[in-house]
Protein backbone atom coordinates (compact mmCIF):
# COMPACT_ATOMS: atom_id res chain seq x y z
CA UNK A 1 0.00 0.00 0.00
CA UNK A 2 1.46 3.47 -0.69
CA UNK A 3 1.75 6.27 1.55
CA UNK A 4 -1.22 8.33 0.40
CA UNK A 5 -3.54 5.47 0.45
CA UNK A 6 -2.18 5.34 4.45
CA UNK A 7 -2.37 8.74 4.22
CA UNK A 8 -5.91 8.65 3.38
CA UNK A 9 -6.67 6.19 6.25
CA UNK A 10 -4.77 8.63 8.77
CA UNK A 11 -7.22 11.03 8.22
CA UNK A 12 -10.09 8.69 8.68
CA UNK A 13 -8.45 8.56 11.91
CA UNK A 14 -7.85 12.07 12.37
CA UNK A 15 -11.44 12.25 11.72
CA UNK A 16 -12.67 10.44 14.95
CA UNK A 17 -10.78 13.14 17.14
CA UNK A 18 -12.08 16.23 14.94
CA UNK A 19 -16.00 14.37 15.32
CA UNK A 20 -15.23 14.53 19.09
CA UNK A 21 -14.48 18.29 19.25
CA UNK A 22 -17.63 19.06 18.02
CA UNK A 23 -20.12 16.30 19.08
CA UNK A 24 -23.16 17.52 20.87
CA UNK A 25 -25.58 15.71 23.50
CA UNK A 26 -28.00 14.79 20.90
CA UNK A 27 -29.26 11.74 21.57
CA UNK A 28 -30.92 11.56 18.36
CA UNK A 29 -27.38 10.56 16.74
CA UNK A 30 -27.02 7.97 19.17
CA UNK A 31 -29.54 5.71 17.39
CA UNK A 32 -28.45 7.30 13.99
CA UNK A 33 -27.16 3.82 12.07
CA UNK A 34 -24.06 5.70 10.14
CA UNK A 35 -22.97 7.82 13.36
CA UNK A 36 -23.98 5.94 16.48
CA UNK A 37 -20.65 3.58 16.20
CA UNK A 38 -18.70 6.90 16.04
CA UNK A 39 -19.81 8.03 18.97
CA UNK A 40 -19.37 5.12 20.92
CA UNK A 41 -15.81 4.24 19.58
CA UNK A 42 -14.60 8.03 20.33
CA UNK A 43 -16.35 8.05 23.51
CA UNK A 44 -14.23 4.31 24.05
CA UNK A 45 -11.36 5.90 23.28
CA UNK A 46 -11.32 9.47 25.10
CA UNK A 47 -12.10 7.51 28.25
CA UNK A 48 -9.26 5.38 27.55
CA UNK A 49 -7.26 7.75 27.83
CA UNK A 50 -8.97 10.15 30.51
CA UNK A 51 -6.41 8.42 33.56
CA UNK A 52 -3.59 10.12 31.82
CA UNK A 53 -5.74 13.38 30.88
CA UNK A 54 -7.32 13.35 33.93
CA UNK A 55 -7.28 17.35 34.20
CA UNK A 56 -8.60 17.96 30.85
CA UNK A 57 -12.11 17.75 28.97
CA UNK A 58 -13.21 15.01 26.73
CA UNK A 59 -13.16 17.56 23.94
CA UNK A 60 -9.63 19.09 25.05
CA UNK A 61 -8.82 14.95 25.35
CA UNK A 62 -9.81 14.57 21.67
CA UNK A 63 -8.47 17.93 20.34
CA UNK A 64 -5.05 17.08 22.08
CA UNK A 65 -4.92 13.28 20.50
CA UNK A 66 -5.56 14.97 17.25
CA UNK A 67 -2.85 17.18 17.52
CA UNK A 68 -0.17 14.38 18.77
CA UNK A 69 -1.65 11.88 15.97
CA UNK A 70 -1.04 14.94 13.16
CA UNK A 71 2.64 15.57 14.67
CA UNK A 72 3.48 11.33 14.92
CA UNK A 73 2.15 11.66 11.32
CA UNK A 74 4.83 14.70 10.02
CA UNK A 75 7.76 12.01 11.66
CA UNK A 76 6.83 8.75 10.24
CA UNK A 77 5.99 10.48 6.72
CA UNK A 78 8.72 9.07 4.07
CA UNK A 79 10.92 11.50 2.99
CA UNK A 80 11.44 10.49 -0.38
CA UNK A 81 10.56 12.89 -3.55
CA UNK A 82 7.79 11.27 -3.84
CA UNK A 83 6.71 10.29 -0.60
CA UNK A 84 3.83 12.45 0.19
CA UNK A 85 2.15 14.62 -2.26
CA UNK A 86 -1.13 15.87 -2.13
CA UNK A 87 -3.51 16.07 -5.37
CA UNK A 88 -5.48 19.65 -6.00
CA UNK A 89 -8.58 19.54 -7.86
CA UNK A 90 -6.97 17.01 -11.23
CA UNK A 91 -4.74 14.32 -11.37
CA UNK A 92 -1.88 16.35 -12.66
CA UNK A 93 -1.51 19.19 -10.29
CA UNK A 94 0.11 17.82 -7.24
CA UNK A 95 2.07 19.53 -4.41
CA UNK A 96 4.89 17.85 -2.38
CA UNK A 97 7.36 19.25 0.03
CA UNK A 98 10.13 21.97 -0.96
CA UNK A 99 11.80 20.60 1.07
CA UNK A 100 12.50 17.52 3.89
CA UNK A 101 12.68 19.26 7.44
CA UNK A 102 10.45 18.21 10.02
CA UNK A 103 8.72 21.33 9.87
CA UNK A 104 8.19 21.22 6.23
CA UNK A 105 6.50 18.09 6.53
CA UNK A 106 4.12 18.95 10.18
CA UNK A 107 2.96 21.41 8.12
CA UNK A 108 1.90 19.21 5.04
CA UNK A 109 0.57 16.97 7.71
CA UNK A 110 -1.87 19.72 9.18
CA UNK A 111 -2.30 20.59 5.45
CA UNK A 112 -3.53 17.06 4.40
CA UNK A 113 -5.97 17.20 6.90
CA UNK A 114 -7.45 20.25 5.96
CA UNK A 115 -7.79 19.21 2.54
CA UNK A 116 -9.50 16.10 3.46
CA UNK A 117 -11.77 18.37 5.61
CA UNK A 118 -12.63 20.94 3.13
CA UNK A 119 -13.64 17.82 0.51
CA UNK A 120 -16.00 16.87 3.22
CA UNK A 121 -17.22 20.31 3.99
CA UNK A 122 -17.98 20.33 0.06
CA UNK A 123 -19.88 17.31 -0.09
CA UNK A 124 -21.90 18.73 3.00
CA UNK A 125 -22.37 21.74 0.91
CA UNK A 126 -24.55 19.61 -1.96
CA UNK A 127 -26.38 17.40 0.23
CA UNK A 128 -26.96 19.48 3.98
CA UNK A 129 -29.18 22.30 3.04
CA UNK A 130 -31.19 22.74 6.13
CA UNK A 131 -29.92 23.69 10.08
CA UNK A 132 -29.54 21.05 12.92
CA UNK A 133 -33.55 21.39 13.83
CA UNK A 134 -34.95 20.64 10.56
CA UNK A 135 -32.92 17.76 9.52
CA UNK A 136 -35.46 14.54 8.35
CA UNK A 137 -33.38 11.48 7.04
CA UNK A 138 -30.15 9.62 8.59
CA UNK A 139 -27.84 10.11 5.69
CA UNK A 140 -28.10 14.20 5.93
CA UNK A 141 -28.06 14.15 9.67
CA UNK A 142 -24.98 11.92 9.56
CA UNK A 143 -23.19 14.11 6.92
CA UNK A 144 -24.44 17.48 8.98
CA UNK A 145 -22.46 15.74 12.37
CA UNK A 146 -19.22 14.69 10.35
CA UNK A 147 -18.84 18.65 8.70
CA UNK A 148 -19.16 20.58 11.84
CA UNK A 149 -18.27 23.51 12.46
CA UNK A 150 -19.15 24.53 8.88
CA UNK A 151 -22.69 22.56 8.84
CA UNK A 152 -23.93 24.84 11.80
CA UNK A 153 -23.50 27.92 9.61
CA UNK A 154 -26.00 29.54 7.49
CA UNK A 155 -26.27 27.87 4.47
CA UNK A 156 -25.65 31.32 2.41
CA UNK A 157 -22.61 31.85 3.89
CA UNK A 158 -21.36 28.00 3.28
CA UNK A 159 -20.22 28.56 -0.40
CA UNK A 160 -18.13 31.34 0.51
CA UNK A 161 -16.80 30.16 3.33
CA UNK A 162 -15.76 27.12 1.81
CA UNK A 163 -14.07 29.15 -1.50
CA UNK A 164 -12.00 31.21 1.09
CA UNK A 165 -10.96 28.51 3.03
CA UNK A 166 -9.93 26.66 -0.15
CA UNK A 167 -7.62 29.73 -1.70
CA UNK A 168 -5.97 29.73 1.80
CA UNK A 169 -4.93 26.01 1.50
CA UNK A 170 -3.74 25.98 -2.03
CA UNK A 171 -1.72 29.25 -1.10
CA UNK A 172 -0.08 27.32 1.71
CA UNK A 173 0.30 24.39 -0.40
CA UNK A 174 1.97 26.59 -2.82
CA UNK A 175 4.57 28.03 -0.36
CA UNK A 176 5.28 24.88 1.07
CA UNK A 177 5.71 22.92 -2.73
CA UNK A 178 7.76 25.82 -3.65
CA UNK A 179 5.40 27.23 -6.96
CA UNK A 180 4.77 30.36 -7.06
CA UNK A 181 2.86 32.56 -10.22
CA UNK A 182 5.07 35.13 -11.86
CA UNK A 183 3.50 37.73 -9.95
CA UNK A 184 0.97 38.68 -7.52
CA UNK A 185 -1.93 38.57 -9.05
CA UNK A 186 -1.37 35.33 -11.43
CA UNK A 187 -0.56 33.86 -7.99
CA UNK A 188 -4.09 34.90 -6.83
CA UNK A 189 -5.45 33.50 -9.77
CA UNK A 190 -3.79 30.30 -9.77
CA UNK A 191 -5.29 29.74 -6.00
CA UNK A 192 -8.08 30.84 -7.39
CA UNK A 193 -8.88 28.45 -9.87
CA UNK A 194 -7.26 25.72 -7.83
CA UNK A 195 -9.85 25.93 -5.04
CA UNK A 196 -12.51 25.91 -7.70
CA UNK A 197 -11.04 22.52 -9.63
CA UNK A 198 -10.96 21.14 -5.61
CA UNK A 199 -14.10 21.84 -5.21
CA UNK A 200 -15.11 20.25 -8.48
CA UNK A 201 -13.40 16.99 -7.94
CA UNK A 202 -16.09 16.77 -5.17
CA UNK A 203 -18.28 15.79 -7.60
CA UNK A 204 -16.48 12.47 -8.39
CA UNK A 205 -17.24 11.62 -4.74
CA UNK A 206 -20.96 12.14 -5.19
CA UNK A 207 -20.60 9.47 -8.51
CA UNK A 208 -19.48 6.72 -6.37
CA UNK A 209 -22.09 7.67 -3.57
CA UNK A 210 -24.80 8.05 -6.24
CA UNK A 211 -23.29 4.28 -7.36
CA UNK A 212 -23.64 2.67 -3.54
CA UNK A 213 -27.30 4.08 -2.99
CA UNK A 214 -28.12 2.03 -6.18
CA UNK A 215 -26.07 -1.10 -5.57
CA UNK A 216 -27.77 -0.71 -1.94
CA UNK A 217 -31.20 -0.64 -2.99
CA UNK A 218 -31.08 -3.14 -5.45
CA UNK A 219 -29.35 -5.30 -2.72
CA UNK A 220 -32.37 -4.41 -0.02
CA UNK A 221 -34.83 -5.00 -2.79
CA UNK A 222 -34.01 -8.44 -3.46
CA UNK A 223 -32.82 -9.38 0.23
CA UNK A 224 -35.62 -7.14 2.04
CA UNK A 225 -33.29 -5.59 4.28
CA UNK A 226 -34.44 -2.19 4.59
CA UNK A 227 -31.78 -1.16 6.50
CA UNK A 228 -29.66 -0.79 3.33
CA UNK A 229 -31.71 1.85 2.18
CA UNK A 230 -31.86 4.37 5.24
Amino acid sequence: MQFNSWDTLFNILLLIFWFRIWATEDRASLFNPYIASLHRLSDAIVKFLKPVFFILSPRMIAAVSLVFLVALRAFAAPREDMGWHIVLGFANVIRQPVTQSVNAYLLFSVLSFAMFLFKLWGLSLIFVRSDASSRSDNTTAALYQLARPFSDLRYEWRPGVLFIFGCVLIAALDLLGGVKGDSTASHALQCTILALACWVSILSVVIQIVFLLIIGSWVSLFTNAQNIML
